[in-house]
């Protein structure tokens, strides 16, 4: 069945693309042991002597370059647990304070993907399961232009949609770095 409890931490990192406020996710490369191929935030296992926010600031840099120095960590979401690994998941949501220069680890990442978050709101989600020992696991699935987000990030995703002081917290930080609202508006800065 399930083995111990591991401590990991992610990063749900925003941006400002084509004028509107998006949410950054990764494509993990085929040959990784774990999770393999799937759509993710960036993030890992947190290290001994380190914090979950540390954890995800390190892996974000690791992952598609991004320095924790330019990012303003908004608020963070419930945790999550990676019932087929073990992992008990900390997500943290954060702002890339100006235009993101990925620098991808290719050994780790095939893609990064941009999704306008007023897009992935208006996802008609699916609802699927798998079966763990005698215990039922639901999920939602977003499919977005031919990619299929489900599992542990979709349920994050969920999360993250259901936190409006997070999302309006998201807004008022995207107005004083940008200028504009997460619908893309500009909003007289």
């Amino acid at each position: 069945m399930m083995k111990e409890v591991k401590k990991a931490a992610v990063l749900i990192p925003f941006t400002l693309k084509e004028g509107k406020l998006s949410i950054i996710l990764t494509v993990r490369e085929k040959n990784l042991n774990q999770h393999s191929g799937q759509i993710c935030f960036p993030g890992g296992k947190q290290e001994p002597g380190e914090t979950p926010l540390k954890t995800a600031l390190r892996e974000i840099e690791e992952e598609i370059g991004i320095k924790g120095e330019d990012i303003e960590v908004i608020g963070e979401i419930e945790e999550e647990m990676v019932y087929k690994t073990g992992y008990l998941v900390k997500p943290f949501v954060g702002l890339i304070k100006g235009k993101p220069d990925f620098k991808v680890n290719e050994k780790e990442v095939k893609e990064v993907i941009v999704i306008p978050l007023e897009d992935l709101k208006k996802i008609p989600v699916k609802i699927e399961s798998f079966k763990l020992g005698d215990k039922e696991i639901s999920y939602p699935v977003y499919n977005w232009q031919g990619y299929r987000i489900w599992g542990a990030t979709a349920r994050i995703v969920s999360k993250l949609l259901e936190r409006k002081d997070v999302l309006d917290e998201l807004n008022r930080r995207a107005h004083v770095y940008f200028g504009r609202d997460m619908e893309g508006h500009r909003t007289g800065r």
